[in-house]
């Protein structure tokens, strides 16, 4: 019990602390048919769409450590007030930002994500969600082909699709997860 509280006051008085930013892209385009696309890779832009691209300067670094191998990733994570947010990306190629919340069981996306990725919602089955204000709400659950992290990939994983985005248990379960706050590092091994 003394090392948790300990553990806890650390992680606390960490969030407090200043964070250093690194600023990655992300490009977002719309094609002939209305579909959008994303991707953090500008060469991969169909060179009728390239001046139609909105770019998305992103705070959180997408760019991995030297100390990625095939089974562990390391990613930066920005500090809003006393959240944690880490860069990841939806079906493989959809970029987004998500708090890290491991008081939330599920993944968490946005309607708008799922309008964007061409979820259909009306087919869903609904689940209870408790806020963190207590109250409680049905929200539509999905699976999405994939949750990604830095090189950390959940497959076919369920997500509950309300006003946020939340990186819960349903993703961090699957891994190892060692968040170092004063280099803000999250490095996601096991995978």
């Amino acid at each position: 019990m003394l090392v948790l509280k300990k553990t806890f006051f650390i992680l606390l008085i960490s969030l407090i602390g200043s964070a250093s930013v690194v600023w990655g892209k992300a490009f977002i385009w719309t094609d002939d048919e209305g579909i959008q696309y994303a991707t953090d890779k500008e060469e991969s832009i169909p060179e009728k769409y390239r001046d139609k691209v909105k770019i998305i300067l992103d705070p959180v670094g997408r760019n991995f450590e030297p100390g990625d191998s095939p089974d562990s990733t390391v990613v930066n994570f920005v500090r809003r007030k006393k959240t944690i947010v880490v860069s990841g990306f939806l079906n493989g190629n959809y970029p987004v930002e998500f708090l890290l919340d491991t008081g939330s069981t599920d993944v968490l996306i946005t309607e708008e994500d799922a309008r964007v990725l061409g979820l259909d919602l009306t087919q869903a089955a609904t689940v209870k969600v408790r806020l963190a204000d207590g109250k409680v709400i049905e929200a539509p659950r999905i699976r999405l082909d994939s949750v990604r992290i830095g090189n950390a990939k959940v497959n076919n994983i369920p997500v509950v699709v309300g006003k946020t985005r939340l990186l819960g248990l349903s993703f961090l379960n699957k891994f190892k997860v060692v968040i170092d706050l004063e280099k803000g590092k999250i490095s996601l091994s096991g995978y």
